[in-house]
């Protein structure tokens, strides 16, 4: 009895182990189309369906629609500073001109009507460089309407003729004007050139003329010599004429090339002094100058009766 009670508890025992229910999977629902977004009451609304109200502060809260409304205020303010009238160059004010005429710099700049503030300084400046009587310009402008111009000209130092024509040089050698009005070379020496180029307005002349000019304008008045005109003659060379009355043929100094010239200006200086009559003096070499004899007039043929 014992033995069958103790196999049956034994079989109860593996039966039970045996009786565990076996994983089971459950079946997925079949798909079934998507249903519209329904909004009722009681019903949460999507983000399409959204108020407008909200939408608008969402927009606002992010900065976008300050940002259209900044940049829509800024293109009108500038389309108005770029369009009216009132920002227009309507005045140039001009200052340091004498040998420029005002309506040359007003055309040279190219601003007038222009607005004000497409008006480049700096470039207004280098056009107004162009013009050959300008040595330095400067340029800003002053709201609303006005443009400030001041200019430093190139002084004259020497008229340079060539033919019948005159033209005012700086000590560079640069041509600054052409005929120029008398009043604008008082007491400034002249150079008569004989051949050579034809100057022009705003070009340079040949230098080493120009420098034998200069030293010559420099150094007579310090040795006394008051000379009216400074000649380039082809084959004398340098012909410096010395002022005097108007009466009395002109005195002549060849002076040849443009060597030794300090040397032989002193020498000229020194025999100017002693009061000597002569009309030519030659200091082509200046340890020995002597006086040319005048030339012989040539007799004119009477006239029969």
């Amino acid at each position: 009895m014992a033995n069958s009670e103790t196999t049956r508890r034994r079989g109860a025992v593996r039966t039970a182990g045996k009786a565990k229910a076996p994983a089971t999977r459950k079946q997925a629902p079949p798909p079934t189309a998507a249903r519209p977004h329904t909004v009722g009451r009681g019903a949460r609304p999507t983000s399409s369906s959204a108020p407008l109200s909200d939408r608008f502060h969402a927009v606002w809260a992010s900065g976008q629609l300050l940002a259209l409304v900044l940049a829509l205020l800024c293109g009108g303010a500038i389309a108005y500073l770029l369009t009216t009238a009132q920002w227009q160059v309507q005045q140039v004010d001009l200052a340091g001109t004498t040998l420029t005429k005002p309506e040359e710099v007003v055309a040279q700049s190219g601003v007038s009507g222009h607005n004000i503030f497409t008006v480049d300084p700096q470039m207004t400046a280098e056009r107004l460089l162009l013009l050959p009587t300008i040595r330095e310009a400067q340029v800003w402008s002053e709201l609303p309407n006005r443009l400030i111009v001041r200019i430093v000209e190139r002084q004259p130092v020497l008229v340079w003729q060539f033919g019948e024509e005159r033209y005012l040089l700086d000590a560079n050698g640069t041509v600054v004007q052409q005929s120029p009005p008398q009043a604008t070379m008082p007491q400034l020496p002249v150079i008569i050139v004989r051949e050579g180029d034809t100057p022009v307005v705003g070009g340079k002349v040949e230098q080493t003329i120009l420098q034998a000019g200069l030293t010559i304008n420099t150094r007579a008045a310090a040795l006394g010599l008051a000379f009216q005109t400074l000649e380039v003659v082809p084959k004398e060379g340098l012909v410096l004429v010395l002022a005097g009355p108007t009466s009395a043929p002109p005195r002549r100094i060849l002076l040849g090339s443009t060597e030794r010239l300090e040397e032989k200006l002193a020498v000229a200086a020194e025999i100017v002094r002693t009061d000597q009559q002569w009309t030519t003096l030659n200091v082509h070499d200046p340890d020995r100058p002597f006086f040319p004899p005048a030339p012989t007039p040539t007799p004119q043929p009477s006239a029969r009766p």
